[in-house]
């Protein structure tokens, strides 16, 4: 057991840590340790054995989720609720359309996974771009730019300078889905806090907002592009 989840161990650095803190999200537990500190994770793990074991079940089940992918030809991709598959031929560019297509000659300068996460990031940023621009009038507020980001822990975030974020892992769950989380970034240019009044304008603006917040919940390790 303690095996197990050293493996499903990670060590981070942060210069705001004072002291070591060991946290557990979605699949993984985490040591958080002061920039050159060094750990013995061993050590770690031996100290909170009984908390970790408590949450192990639940590490366990997550993993079981994340799709087994493998990064070759012929693969088969959830994209926004469609399955498309992977298809490398003699074109100018990538494009996800009916398929993903990929560019042979730059398959061939990377690889299949880099080519693979370009073109879908490329689409991504075209899905949130989209999404915003419909439900833009019905903000009183205003955006500056769009960013599209790999975050562990973020599906989407808006920053003091009006700048939108959004997880470009959203493309593997439902289009419903990737539009709440631009409405709920969009809602938080009029309301900064999660407060009762935020959600009312999110329910306003997008009715279904509970059950793609639901389905987001549950179903997170199903958009984990690399384990």
């Amino acid at each position: 057991m303690k095996q197990e989840i050293l493996k499903m161990l990670e060590v981070r650095e942060s210069s705001r840590a004072e002291k070591v803190s060991l946290k557990y999200r979605k699949g993984s537990f985490t040591v958080v340790k002061p920039r050159g500190l060094q750990v013995d994770t061993e050590k770690i793990v031996e100290e909170n054995l009984d908390w970790l074991k408590e949450k192990l079940p639940e590490a366990r089940s997550y993993r079981e989720k994340i799709p087994d992918r493998v990064f070759q030809e012929g693969e088969i991709f959830h994209v926004l609720g469609e399955e498309k598959e992977v298809v490398i031929e003699r074109r100018r560019s990538n494009e996800v359309g009916e398929n993903i297509f990929l560019a042979e000659h730059l398959v061939e300068r990377t690889c299949l996974k880099d080519q693979l996460e370009k073109s879908l990031r490329s689409f991504a940023r075209e899905k949130f771009e989209e999404k915003a621009s419909k439900n833009f009038e019905k903000i009183d507020g205003s955006f500056e730019k769009i960013f599209v980001r790999d975050q562990d822990t973020r599906w989407g975030s808006c920053s003091s300078k009006d700048n939108l974020n959004f997880n470009w892992r959203l493309v593997f769950g439902p289009e419903k889905v990737l539009e709440y989380v631009v409405v709920h970034e969009l809602v938080h240019l009029e309301v900064r806090n999660h407060s009762e009044s935020f959600w009312t304008r999110v329910s306003e603006v997008f009715p279904e907002y509970e059950a793609c917040s639901e389905w987001l919940e549950s179903n997170s390790a199903r958009l984990v592009f690399d384990d």
